[in-house]
């Protein structure tokens, strides 16, 4: 998303679903709180990273003055895939994702919000989830979710 209106002002409802993204924003100050979340314009403001699991309740979300962000949404679990170690992300509410544990990231975004061409924004992404993709073995939760996601739940 990529809008450079002052005047920017929306909000829309995040409703419970079964994905999780990550959302890269430039240039902005981010507030969360359980119920909510609001993205405001700061030309000081840093790349900051937010994960969400939107699981349930539905939540609302307030976007105001130029936005700059880029979301990847993955299936349950598939984040896990790119973490190292242990690490095993599972809350079910936004949060701050600390780039020190992608090093790299946080220059391979500010190429991806340089850039004009999708396809040259999914490159660059691409180009740094190949380096830090790790197997997520844990093949009994896997086919879990996947036996739940295939059944839609029923």
């Amino acid at each position: 998303m990529h809008v450079e209106e002052p005047s920017f002002d929306e909000s829309f409802i995040h409703y419970p679903h079964y994905r999780t993204t990550l959302t890269s924003y430039r240039h902005a100050q981010i507030e969360l709180r359980e119920d909510s979340r609001t993205i405001r314009f700061d030309p000081a403001g840093n790349i900051q990273t937010v994960y969400t699991n939107n699981v349930s309740p539905a939540k609302k979300a307030f976007l105001k003055g130029p936005i700059h962000a880029v979301g990847i949404s993955f299936r349950p679990l598939g984040i896990n895939h790119f973490l190292s170690g242990d690490a095993f992300i599972n809350q079910g509410h936004a949060s701050f994702i600390e780039h020190a544990s992608w090093p790299g990231f946080e220059s391979y975004m500010e190429a991806v919000f340089s850039c004009t061409s999708l396809q040259q924004k999914a490159a660059y992404l691409d180009e740094f989830f190949v380096q830090v993709f790790r197997p997520f073995d844990q093949e009994t939760l896997q086919a879990i979710v996947s036996e739940i996601i295939d059944k839609q739940g029923a």
